[in-house]
């Protein structure tokens, strides 16, 4: 059986990407869509506890709806706990 050095030397033999990200999300794509609905409400089920709102946002993404964008980063603002804050790291 293959470890994970084997698989990712075989990645860069075929010219894949070796980074986890890709390697972890090619593993993902592989599987038949109803095994990837279930992984992704397991996710899903984790984010819940701590980003409700994000989840429902993927979700609805995932059942082919649309988010307005807008209204999720103008209620990420109203949630902030400190609203002078920056939005992304580093930023002044």
């Amino acid at each position: 059986m293959l470890d994970y050095y084997d698989y990712i030397e075989n990645r860069r033999i075929e010219g894949k990407s070796t980074t986890k990200k890709n390697y972890f999300k090619d593993i993902i794509l592989s599987y038949p869509d109803d095994i990837k609905n279930h992984l992704f409400e397991k996710f899903l089920s984790i984010v819940d506890q701590t980003n409700p709102i994000d989840s429902k946002e993927v979700r609805t993404i995932l059942n082919g709806g649309n988010v307005d964008f807008t209204k999720v980063f103008i209620a990420k603002v109203v949630e902030s706990k400190e609203p002078n804050a920056p939005l992304s790291p580093g930023a002044n």
